[in-house]
């Protein structure tokens, strides 16, 4: 995200301040006093897509792989809300599945050992551009951020993703099926 509004030292902390803390990592600790800086935020081209970027190539799967970043429905799904039952279970036409919790170690904020992101996300062509929505625009950089680090180049992130999508009953979906 922040490379998208032009910033390029970023990194991201792997597994957060506890991962670091469990590993015995240099930690400091005391008093900071911040020091006043201006950032100037200047949007990065290539790095968000749009709803017409999508409308535009529906039915084109040689232009873009499409990523469905969104979880997949648990089995009981009594307790979730209807809205969120509805945008689980539906994707953009084309979509690969990639699910943003697969991409974190089960029961920590680690990401997956890069062999296994990479087996995650061996249906999306290191060659081709890759566009990746969720559910509201939250979970899609998770996958974004995966994808570039397993070395694809052309990533965009569709931030209006399914709620934007889902908004217009005129755009076309297809229900979402949970691998057996």
């Amino acid at each position: 995200m922040l490379q998208a509004a032009g910033h390029e030292a970023v990194v991201v902390l792997d597994g957060g301040l506890q991962k670091r803390v469990r590993e015995n990592r240099p930690v400091e600790t005391g008093e900071i006093t911040p020091v006043p800086a201006e950032i100037a935020a200047v949007p990065r081209d290539g790095m968000w897509a749009d709803k017409q970027d999508i409308m535009d190539m529906l039915g084109e799967t040689d232009r873009a792989t499409l990523i469905a970043a969104a979880p997949y429905l648990p089995e009981d799904i009594s307790e979730i809300p209807a809205g969120a039952v509805r945008v689980m279970s539906r994707v953009i036409p084309g979509s690969v599945s990639v699910p943003y919790p697969a991409m974190a170690q089960p029961g920590s904020t680690a990401l997956q050992p890069t062999e296994q992101r990479e087996h995650l996300l061996a249906a999306v062509p290191k060659g081709a551009p890759a566009i990746v929505y969720c559910a509201s625009g939250l979970s899609a950089p998770l996958i974004g951020l995966s994808l570039v680090s397993a070395g694809h180049k052309e990533v965009k992130i569709y931030d209006g993703s399914l709620d934007e999508w889902l908004s217009d009953a005129r755009n076309p979906t297809e229900s979402r099926v949970r691998p057996s």
